[in-house]
């Protein structure tokens, strides 16, 4: 299901989920950095977008991660794992938004996803993406892959949105 709205907003997702409970979620909430980090040498001008454009203090977007756990928690039912990926500059704030919402120990496990292209910055062009991945509740993890003809990895290798 997707939905286009924010999810700070409560009757977004209880729209969404109309009652329902998921077992995963996945999310890429805003990174609160200046659109001016991704314009490369100024070919490229995107625009400002609320929560996304660096306005926030560290404060405030430690509150706005939990905004979104809280969220996340309140539409999963326990056990459900969640994949909330973000910028290695906001790695504190995660650990902080998350140690009030799921507890201790957090996250059950972190991954990166390594691109094949590089993408935005400027001292050394990115490219991965880091994917904190925390477990609702107390139930068992909700997994239905068989490991015993996969092998699972904290380092993803995936073609990005700007692949050639």
């Amino acid at each position: 299901k997707l939905m286009c709205g924010s999810c700070l907003e409560p009757e977004n997702l209880e729209i969404l989920m109309a009652g329902e409970k998921a077992r995963i979620l996945n999310t890429d909430p805003p990174y609160n950095l200046k659109t001016s980090f991704f314009s490369g040498n100024g070919d490229i001008n995107h625009k400002d977008f609320a929560m996304g454009a660096g306005e926030m203090s560290d404060d405030e977007f430690v509150d706005f991660i939990e905004k979104i756990m809280q969220g996340a928690k309140a539409h999963t039912c326990d056990g459900s794992i969640h994949y909330i990926f973000m910028d290695f500059r906001h790695s504190w704030h995660m650990g902080e938004a998350s140690r009030k919402v799921y507890g201790s120990p957090v996250p059950k496990q972190m991954c990166v996803w390594v691109k094949d292209v590089a993408a935005n910055g400027s001292f050394y062009r990115a490219q991965h993406e880091l994917c904190f991945i925390y477990k609702n509740g107390e139930a068992r993890h909700i997994s239905h892959i068989d490991l015993m003809d996969r092998f699972r990895s904290n380092v993803w290798q995936y073609a990005g949105a700007n692949s050639w």
